[in-house]
């Protein structure tokens, strides 16, 4: 019984969270039109809860004539200070941004949840198909 559960309640999990992040950058993204150059200006180290090192690059643009400093939400160790990115800023709330170099990682993982979560659904369908 608690194995039929766990068998419905982790690839559950796997979808509503790539859904979930799926539908956000979607908003974020319909929201967020205008395309500003973005500079990397310093890099924050944190610890991950499982004691690994994270890089979040911290950005600057100017929009409208204001200038912008904000820590992305997404880690990246690819982005290094002084890199130039595309910022792409929501025209009403110009601190909303996000930044299409670290957006790829967060489809990466969105695909990877929503693959997994429908993996672990299908494979004792299909496996039982094959058995039979």
């Amino acid at each position: 019984m608690i194995g039929y559960l766990l068998m419905g309640l982790v690839p559950s999990i796997f979808i509503f969270f790539g859904l979930y992040q799926l539908i956000s950058y979607i908003r974020l993204k319909k929201k967020c039109t205008e395309e500003v150059d973005g500079v990397v200006v310093d890099t924050v180290v944190s610890t991950n809860s499982e004691g690994g090192t994270v890089y979040y690059p911290v950005f600057q643009y100017n929009y409208e004539g204001s200038d912008y400093t904000l820590r992305s939400r997404i880690s990246s160790n690819k982005l290094k200070e002084g890199a130039h990115v595309r910022i792409f800023v929501n025209p009403e709330e110009p601190e909303r941004y996000y930044c299409a170099e670290t957006v790829k990682t967060t489809l990466r993982v969105v695909i990877l949840a929503l693959v997994l979560g429908v993996g672990i659904i299908l494979f004792p369908v299909v496996r039982g198909i094959l058995i039979k």
